[in-house]
């Protein structure tokens, strides 16, 4: 325990103290201290620095091997060993180069590619690094995982609404929003030279969308339940919310937010920002329901299983038969649609769309994903779970979400074909 603890310590320690040099790095070249440029001195100052963050993973890993009894094979040995410390370097690597990238907006392009590049590689050995980490230690956890840490039980796997808990469902739903503000704020940057600007934005969005997300999940997919239950609305932290009310209103009121409050801004930029990263912080979300065992669909045999992760599957190993694990086939969905919407979408067809578009393809994205996966979670022949949860309604909101977006862009193109028939400047696609 002593080694497990001493480990992370120093780990959390040392990643601040990597983070703090990167910070000052930057400042100093922000207020033109010094010129950023990749050099000798730099790697000197930093590559130590986040090589060493993958020696103390390696050190916290064993401490909870130490600290567990656990005896493990050789094969296990290197898979714990590889695996942590290609996850504590992939981490450590691509949060250094994103802030460098975030805050040295200035610096020249080959660096900036060079950073680029340096990301991409460092979330590939990240997610190697966990895959081989967490395949080392799966047969020796104790499942289902910890969701949460109570405030009778402490680490521990917890019923929703059994006692007060910090859920690691709620800790990434945060953590996605706050990764997916960043990602916003630096396109936003790009055009504005600014950071900053979608600040407020970003807080209206986050609350409308929960309050959305809450309101919808009682009154649209659970109305039977909460019209006689209505104090229990209010008891968020039980779990229940639905992505889709958060989507509308979030939405809604944001567009209002900005057309009142921010009309320096061009709202169907934003959309085309904003949308896109949402669906980051729905990928990192639906990592939440993995914790709680949810949105899994129907039982499937040990081979299907074995296609998935074995952390994943022996979590979803549920009342003694394996459930499809949807919230990960999701989750690597959402990702996929960032890359389709930023890159394909935004710059592969940039001379055929207009403002607004891909943000309403994010729409269209979301809601063919909705459509595929929904029929294939457990009980929805019933056209409800045992808890009361309304699949089929998800399912057909599904549908309308991507009608919603085909609309969208249609009126988006017919606004700007009445522009240029009215001889009006064209509202041109802006760089994202």
């Amino acid at each position: 325990m002593i080694l497990l603890i001493s480990a992370i310590v120093l780990g959390v320690f040392w990643f601040g103290l990597t983070i703090y040099n990167v910070l000052r790095i930057n400042k100093a070249s922000a207020i033109g201290g010094q010129k950023f440029e990749f050099n000798r001195e730099l790697l000197v100052k930093m590559l130590p620095l986040m090589l060493a963050q993958g020696l103390l993973t390696i050190a916290s890993s064993y401490g909870l091997v130490m600290n567990g009894g656990w005896h493990l094979e050789v094969y296990e040995h290197f898979l714990i060993i590889f695996g942590s410390y290609f996850f504590g370097t992939g981490f450590s690597f691509g949060v250094c180069s994103f802030l460098i990238r975030y805050y040295n907006i200035s610096s020249e392009e080959k660096e900036r590619r060079i950073l680029k590049y340096v990301l991409i590689c460092s979330a590939v050995v990240f997610i190697l690094g966990v895959y081989l980490l967490t395949t080392g230690v799966a047969d020796y956890l104790k499942y289902p995982l910890p969701n949460g840490i109570g405030f009778k039980s402490g680490i521990n796997y917890i019923e929703p609404g059994s006692e007060g808990a910090i859920l690691w469902y709620g800790i990434l739903i945060v953590g996605g929003t706050v990764l997916a503000y960043f990602i916003a704020d630096h396109i936003v940057y790009k055009k504005y030279k600014k950071h900053g600007l979608i600040e407020s934005i970003a807080i209206i969005a986050f609350l409308s969308g929960i309050l959305g997300a809450r309101l919808w999940s009682c009154f649209v997919l659970e109305f039977d339940y909460y019209s006689q239950h209505f104090v229990e609305v209010f008891k968020i932290w039980e779990g229940g919310l639905a992505v889709q009310g958060g989507i509308f209103l979030g939405a809604t009121v944001t567009i209002i937010f900005v057309l009142l409050k921010k009309k320096e801004l061009n709202v169907r930029f934003l959309i085309d920002v904003i949308l896109p990263c949402v669906i980051i912080a729905q990928a990192i979300g639906r990592w939440g329901n993995f914790f709680n065992r949810e949105v899994y669909g129907q039982v499937v045999s040990e081979d299907v299983m074995k296609i998935f992760p074995k952390i994943i599957s022996n979590n979803m190993l549920i009342n003694g038969q394996y459930r499809l694990p949807l919230f990960f086939i999701e989750s690597v969905t959402n990702i996929v649609g960032f890359f389709v919407l930023r890159y394909a979408i935004g710059r592969g067809l940039k001379n055929f769309i207009g403002l607004g578009d891909i943000g309403a393809s994010y729409l269209i994205w979301y809601g063919l994903t909705r459509v595929a996966f929904e029929p294939l979670r457990e009980g929805f022949n019933l056209g409800q779970h045992e808890d009361g949860y309304g699949y089929l309604q998800s399912w057909i909101i599904a549908f309308v979400m991507v009608a919603l977006g085909i609309l969208l862009i249609v009126a988006f193109h017919v606004y700007d074909a009445l522009r240029k028939k009215r001889g009006l400047p064209p509202k041109t696609l802006e760089t994202i």
